[in-house]
C-alpha cells in the first residue's frame, strides 16, 4: 500500500483543483506531509462563512492561507477567525504556555496569499520555510 503524504479536508472545485493537484504532486514527489484544510484539524465545531479560502500546513513551514476569490474583507475575516480559533484550541490543550497568544506568533508563523500571487507551489513552500527550531516547534503545536 502506498503511503499518502497529502491530506485534504476541503472541497476540490474549478477554482482550486490545479493548485491542489500541484500540492499533491509535490507532496508525493518530495515525501512531504501536507495538510489542506478549511477549518482547524481535530475539531469539527469550527466553520466559516467564507468558502473561497483554504489553509495549507506542512512541517517546518509557516501556516499558509490561500485565497481563491477577490474578496479582501471576507478573506481577512476568515484568516482572523481561523487564527483566533487556533488560539482557543491551543488554550484547550494547554499549548498556550508554550506558544503564547496569537498576537505573539501570527506575524512570524502565518503567511497569506491570493492564488494569482503564487507562481508555483515549490516557490510558496521555499519562501515560507521556517529556519529555526523554535519557530518550527511552535508551528507544529498549532497544527
Amino acid at each position: 500500500m502506498a503511503a499518502s503524504f497529502f491530506y485534504l479536508q476541503t472541497d476540490k472545485n474549478d477554482r482550486n483543483h490545479i493548485f491542489l493537484d500541484s500540492l499533491e504532486e509535490m507532496s508525493a514527489r518530495d515525501k512531504l506531509q501536507v495538510y489542506v484544510v478549511d477549518r482547524p484539524l481535530g475539531d469539527s465545531k469550527y466553520s466559516y462563512g467564507y468558502e473561497s479560502a483554504m489553509v495549507v500546513m506542512a512541517p517546518k513551514h509557516k501556516i499558509m492561507f490561500v485565497d481563491f476569490a477577490d474578496d479582501a474583507s471576507g478573506f481577512e475575516s476568515f484568516c482572523e477567525d481561523f487564527i483566533e480559533d487556533l488560539g482557543s484550541i491551543s488554550d484547550k490543550y494547554r499549548y498556550k504556555e508554550h506558544i503564547g497568544r496569537p498576537r505573539a506568533w501570527k506575524d512570524s508563523l502565518i503567511h497569506k496569499a491570493k492564488i494569482n500571487e503564487i507562481t508555483s507551489v515549490e516557490t510558496l513552500f521555499t519562501e515560507n520555510a521556517l529556519a529555526d527550531a523554535s519557530s518550527q516547534r511552535r508551528c507544529e503545536l498549532l497544527t
